[in-house]
């Protein structure tokens, strides 16, 4: 119903934009020298299961609630604690 129309056209172009923006900053940081870097994934099942990385390679395997569930104990230790002075 879309073919053919300016609609379809816009999406087209606004792609085609952000895959050469992605491009770009891909190409700028593979130009980088450095000695590590830190790759985040918000699906790590990718990087378990791609050829990028060895096992050795990953020092780190969070899930989501792992996350929530730290922040709610600092919290809970730090700024939820009558004990802490610091905090008014």
């Amino acid at each position: 119903m879309l073919e053919n129309t300016k609609y379809e056209k816009d999406i087209k172009d606004k792609h085609q934009k952000e895959e050469n923006n992605i491009n770009e900053v891909d190409n700028n940081i593979k130009i980088l020298d450095v000695d590590m870097t830190l790759h985040l994934s918000g699906t790590p099942y990718r990087i378990l299961m791609g050829s990028e990385f060895e096992k050795e390679d990953i020092i780190s395997f969070c899930q989501f609630s792992d996350i929530v569930e730290e922040q709610e104990k600092w919290n809970n230790e730090n700024i939820l604690n009558p004990e802490n002075t610091y905090i008014i």
